[in-house]
């Protein structure tokens, strides 16, 4: 039977469901044999500095690393998802979700929601929160994270959010100019529809790291050169092993470790691994503490903390060792931090 647009939205909202259920979360515990990073490993770990925004309520709020200076920095309402620094720290990305209800002559389609990217400029903050910019028109967009070299924004692209009666989603890693333009797909085979990429984040050396999707169905983290065409269903099935329950990944800055939440009810948490996956390393596991959220960890530019929420709606920042723990919010509804570069 033919699935119409609104029937295609059901995979998407039990996924995004199965990804809501991370379980709690405390740091420094040994789960499954994984231990946190030893201390020589880590190396010497400065104290942390810069700034850290967070989405609540649907709006953008930045503040200092300690939680103190908080401040509206875009008034967007609707703001979801990931939040992404420019690398001069003058710009904010992040997308915002909107809903619309449209039926073809032969009836297809229905309610659905569509996402597109923006930023806010951070000199307007605590000046205009009403202030923000356009980047994408495409209606796919979410997960934004600048390059290295702020000449282009990586992002997961919906390229079916347009067609009313469209079978199914087509998620592909996509790149844009940071002042907009049409979306680049990373993969020449993104056509290939049965195969799906989501939450991608990119490494200093070129490659990328994503959750691989298989007829909608979520495989796993994997890492794959930019170019390179979508691996095999038993590639993905082999290069995933144990981190099939892997979601949001984010690779640090110096390019040594890739922090992911694990979804797993069994062994849920926010853990580290290196590109190679051989080494893997605790953050931040549970023991009654609050759940860690779904999305992507954000790494400090010297690539020795983190911050991530919490399901209270609480932020923590702690260093690679998952030691330092500290929380630098109350539990109000925070959500996405992402460290400034």
């Amino acid at each position: 039977m033919r699935m119409t647009r609104i029937q295609r939205t059901a995979p998407v909202v039990l996924l995004a469901l199965a990804f809501s259920l991370v379980g709690y979360g405390a740091a420094n515990s040994q789960v499954s044999g994984i231990i946190p990073m030893p201390a020589e490993l880590a190396g010497s770990i400065p104290a942390p500095t810069g700034k850290i925004a967070f989405l609540r309520d649907g709006n953008v709020y930045v503040m200092n690393v300690d939680g103190s200076d908080e401040t509206l920095a875009c008034n967007a309402t609707n703001a979801f998802g990931r939040l992404s620094w420019a690398p001069d720290n003058k710009e904010i990305a992040f997308s915002r979700r909107g809903q619309v209800e449209i039926k073809g002559p032969n009836l297809l389609g229905g309610k659905h929601r569509v996402y597109d990217l923006f930023k806010v400029i951070v000199d307007s903050i605590g000046i205009n929160s009403d202030w923000w910019e356009r980047i994408t028109t495409s209606m796919g967009g979410r997960y934004p994270e600048w390059s290295a070299d702020g000449e282009s924004i990586l992002y997961t692209n919906d390229y079916n959010a347009n067609f009313v009666d469209a079978e199914f989603p087509n998620y592909q890693i996509s790149l844009v100019g940071p002042f907009g333009g049409n979306p680049h797909p990373v993969r020449k085979d993104y056509q290939q529809t049965e195969y799906f990429s989501i939450n991608p984040t990119a490494g200093p050396d070129g490659r990328y790291a994503f959750i691989a999707l298989f007829e909608q169905k979520p495989q796993g983290l994997i890492i794959t050169d930019a170019g390179d065409p979508m691996p095999s269903y038993d590639e993905v099935r082999k290069q995933a092993k144990d981190l099939v329950q892997a979601i949001a990944p984010s690779w640090s800055p110096d390019g040594k470790w890739i922090a992911y939440v694990y979804n797993d009810i069994n062994k849920p948490g926010i853990y580290l691994v290196s590109p190679d996956k051989k080494q893997k390393y605790v953050l931040y596991t549970p023991k009654g503490g609050p759940t860690p959220s779904t999305n992507s960890p954000g790494w400090s530019p010297d690539s020795k903390w983190l911050t991530f929420a919490t399901g209270d709606g609480s932020i923590w920042i702690c260093d690679i060792t998952g030691s330092q723990l500290k929380r630098i919010t109350p539990a109000a509804g925070n959500l996405a931090p992402a460290w400034s570069k």
